[in-house]
């Protein structure tokens, strides 16, 4: 019992950006992984496009669009689509 109260209490020393989220800093594609069926641009439009394989383009907005990135990742068929949190 005293462990469980003591873990309740636990307060950790250090905090996350964000109120506690991790910011995406880097998202890319493996290229041969990509199907090229467009479901991330369809996601989301303003990090993804497609031509023949997906693209980051580059003036995107990770944090903008965080959310939006994680679904098409989770979505994503040939799970081409990788990105890195900080």
């Amino acid at each position: 019992m005293t462990f469980l109260i003591n873990l309740l209490m636990y307060e950790p020393k250090f905090r996350l950006k964000g109120g506690g989220r991790m910011a995406i800093i880097e998202v890319w594609i493996d290229e041969d992984a990509c199907t090229g069926c467009g479901l991330c641009e369809d996601t989301c439009p303003d990090v993804f496009e497609v031509d023949d394989v997906a693209r980051v383009k580059e003036d995107a907005d990770f944090n903008e669009f965080e959310e939006e990135i994680k679904e098409a990742a989770e979505e994503c068929p040939g799970e081409a689509i990788q990105y890195e949190e900080e």
